[in-house]
């Protein structure tokens, strides 16, 4: 994604696509025919019960699919059933798909992007928009996708989104479309209780109509226990978030190398959206905060907050932690004996804004083992980024 909104920000889980697209499908959103299938003979079934020149699709949890050689084109049944076999048998970033959708293939126009996520500034969730779209979204000028903050209050009137069309540039003759498109998305999104839903490509077809061609979607994870229809699915993730998740812990492993560790999800991402103007990039972070977090409960808060350090330190390129932790219902001085701890005997610099509830025990605490604490998050961050102890 472009436009400021593509950064990995949470936790969540994705769907496959064909998931995904059976709810577009229960929606009214229009998807290629298909069938899901897991063995070539069932690929050959679906090719001639198709009767088209039909497309095979890795269902794998995995982006790049298509640079992968995760897609195969198919003209023939003996293409079908060859390419299905080529593909359950390959891997695709180390995975292995166990199905592979068989569609329809579709005779494109013009590749389209369409989402709804949440902007981190506003708080809300976004409509976003672009003519153009395809493989290769996250390369694309920013300044060619077009976003509508939505109000939760409000809904999204198609008219907005026809207004958004509009602006992005897209030939009258689709306003309509993209309109009814566009709410219908925000209806799943809000039913599901997504973090980001994606149409992309949405294609403009041979006689002007449109289609979902793929679909990408990651539930919030803190919803999961009003969705029952989800449970019982495998993690997706790396081992130490995988570990993070055991223990109630928000954890995302990212490409750089300074940790971030804190209590809020607002908090981390001001931490995180900091650090990266001022030149840094984040390894990972650990929201440890919200209803889960040990608080005011003496050695099992200190053993929480140990465990999220640890979590954040696992990671071998870590050459640096931040800590943004403002106390309500966390005691400073709990907080601090857990960084403690934690950072007993490693030898990382760590930058630590400690406010709140008992921040001057906590603060002394930290003095009185070597560490500095700051009155603020930017002189954190300014002492981080220049390197001063």
């Amino acid at each position: 994604m472009g436009a400021g909104f593509g950064e990995k920000k949470e936790k969540a889980m994705r769907l496959f696509e064909y998931e995904a697209k059976k709810l577009f499908c229960q929606c009214g959103i229009p998807v290629p025919q298909g069938r899901l299938v897991r063995s070539p003979q069932e690929a050959v079934e679906a090719f001639r019960e198709l009767r088209n020149p039909a497309v095979l699709k890795s269902q794998v949890l995995a982006g790049g699919r298509g640079k992968a050689g995760g897609i195969r084109f198919c003209a023939t049944a003996d293409e079908a059933g060859q390419g299905a076999a080529e593909l359950l048998n390959s891997f695709i970033q180390g995975k292995q798909a166990d199905a592979l959708l068989m569609e329809e293939r579709i005779k494109i126009k013009e590749e389209h992007y369409m989402g709804i996520t949440f902007e981190p500034r506003a708080g809300l969730p976004a409509l976003l928009l672009s003519r153009k779209g395809g493989v290769d979204i996250e390369e694309m000028d920013p300044a060619l996708i077009f976003s509508e903050i939505i109000d939760p209050q409000d809904g999204l009137p198609q008219f907005k989104a026809r207004a958004l069309a509009k602006k992005a540039g897209f030939p009258p003759s689709l306003y309509v479309k993209l309109g009814q498109i566009a709410a219908q998305l925000y209806g799943v999104f809000v039913a599901q209780e997504a973090i980001i839903l994606e149409i992309n490509p949405l294609v403009s077809r041979e006689g002007g109509e449109l289609c979902a061609l793929d679909g990408k979607m990651d539930l919030d994870d803190d919803a999961f226990f009003r969705h029952p229809e989800w449970a019982g699915r495998p993690f997706e993730g790396t081992e130490i978030e995988a570990r993070a998740r055991r223990k109630n812990l928000r954890f995302v492993e990212l490409e750089g190398d300074i940790g971030i560790c804190g209590n809020g999800a607002g908090m981390m991402m001001t931490a995180m959206d900091l650090i990266v103007r001022k030149g840094g990039r984040p390894a990972n972070f650990c929201e440890a905060g919200g209803a889960h977090a040990q608080a005011g409960s003496g050695r099992g808060a200190i053993e929480w907050w140990r465990d999220a350090v640890d979590l954040v330190l696992s990671n071998q390129k870590v050459t640096r932690i931040l800590f943004n932790l403002v106390g309500g219902n966390q005691r400073g001085d709990e907080v601090a004996r857990g960084i403690v701890e934690a950072l007993r005997n490693k030898k990382i610099p760590a930058y630590i804004r400690l406010a709140g509830t008992n921040q001057e025990e906590g603060r002394s605490i930290l003095a009185e083992h070597g560490f500095r604490s700051y009155e603020t998050l930017e002189e954190a961050v300014a002492a981080l980024i220049q390197g001063r102890d």
